[in-house]
């Protein structure tokens, strides 16, 4: 998952580019992102693989 800013600078921001499937730690991947959402208390939340994965920026 890259985060872009206004200025155009890219950074990943979960997941390990190249591997795939749900890893959790550090670093960590994801699958297929079925659902994405920001929650109230700025974090980001999303569906891989049928699990439920917080991303804290």
């Amino acid at each position: 998952m890259h985060k872009i800013t206004p200025s155009g600078v890219d950074s990943v921001i979960a997941g390990t580019p190249g591997a795939y499937g749900v890893r959790l730690g550090a670093p960590g991947s994801l699958g297929a992102i079925d659902a994405l959402t920001v929650g109230m208390d700025d974090n980001i939340y999303v569906i891989s693989e049928n699990a439920v994965l917080r991303i804290v920026p």
